[in-house]
């Protein structure tokens, strides 16, 4: 009976660390980021990538503290070990996770933008190496905790290091394959931007090449990242044909009441407009280069087709080097259109 008032005063502790703790926890990351978020943005990278982890750190530390100083426990008890084996689950977790925290403090601190190609491959660096960093501080957390005792060290100790070394081999393997992919790339330049790249179910034209992953756009426009890895992996094209040519697309909406006779001859009048217009523009772009292109090219280069009763789809291949990305020749491609309308 003495003890029962330690029991149901642990019990007691513990729903509430478990039912109070966690959300105060997270109501009080909350409040500061509200109120300090300005001045302090790493507080908004805590609450977004360790809030839960650190919750459950409170919990379990929490746990540890009824079972050492409620239930009277000695360091030495099964209960105490167990409960010291759980802590290290959310400390091996919250470690991991700031890594992430680290590195936006130093995009912030450096004015790093992710958009510059130089400054993308910085932050790889970075990450990478705060990411190895980390795996060494859970590393030596996971040896404090679970071979502090002799007996735990001989039965788990080979097997542990074993462990370690795996996952660091599988975890950063695939790192190693997209930068070595990454540094080939850039180099031997079997792809370079503006490259037409096909790759599997990939198609697009290439727009940027970094270390760890080459952006692709695809002719919806949408953007494709992909790792370097993957050209190690499997077999891609990249036509040469096509390196100095942009492909943009246009959806035309017309009625439906109109006949067959009348839409053949207006994509007609529409290819004979956008071709000469092409041809001036580029005439305009390029006076110190002689134009080999002529009307003639210039419709090859123009695809109109009849895509259902009340869509026509135009697709226009533009010079590459007259336009620094895929928006600016999508642009003009819009102001040829509004050009023929007239």
């Amino acid at each position: 009976m003495r003890y029962l008032w330690r029991v149901v005063v642990s019990a007691v502790c513990a729903v509430l660390s478990y039912v109070v703790g966690h959300p105060l926890l997270i109501l009080l990351l909350r409040t500061l980021d509200n109120r300090l978020g300005k001045r302090f943005p790493w507080i908004a990278d805590v609450r977004k990538h360790m809030a839960t982890h650190l919750a459950w750190l409170f919990v379990t530390v929490s746990f540890y503290c009824n079972a050492r100083f409620v239930l009277n426990l000695g360091v030495k008890s099964i209960v105490s070990k167990i409960i010291v084996y759980i802590v290290a689950i959310p400390i091996v977790l919250v470690t991991f996770s700031a890594r992430k925290v680290i590195t936006n403090v130093l995009v912030r601190y450096f004015e790093w933008d992710q958009d510059r190609d130089r400054n993308e491959n910085i932050i790889f660096i970075i990450t990478q190496t705060i990411t190895f960093l980390c795996g060494i501080a859970v590393a030596v957390e996971v040896f404090y905790i679970f071979f502090l005792s002799v007996e735990m060290a001989e039965f788990l100790l080979v097997e542990a290091i074993l462990l370690l070394i795996l996952v660091a081999f599988f975890s950063g393997f695939s790192v190693l394959k997209n930068v070595a992919s990454g540094l080939f790339i850039i180099f031997a330049e079997p792809l370079r931007i503006g490259s037409l790249c096909h790759s599997q179910n990939i198609c697009g034209i290439v727009e940027k090449i970094s270390l760890n992953r080459t952006t692709i756009r695809c002719r919806d426009g949408s953007h494709i990242y992909v790792p370097n890895g993957i050209f190690a992996n499997f077999t891609q094209t990249s036509q040469t044909r096509t390196t100095d040519t942009i492909t943009c697309t246009k959806i035309l909406r017309v009625s439906s009441r109109l006949s067959n006779g009348v839409l053949n001859e207006f994509m007609d009048a529409l290819r004979s407009q956008l071709g000469l217009l092409i041809a001036e523009n580029e005439e305009r772009s390029s006076r110190s280069e002689e134009m080999e292109d002529t009307e003639e090219k210039n419709l090859d280069r123009i695809s109109i087709r009849l895509r259902s009763l009340d869509t026509v789809m135009i697709e226009v291949t533009l010079r590459h080097g007259n336009f620094g990305s895929y928006e600016a020749a999508k642009t003009q491609v819009n102001i040829l259109f509004a050009s023929s309308e007239r």
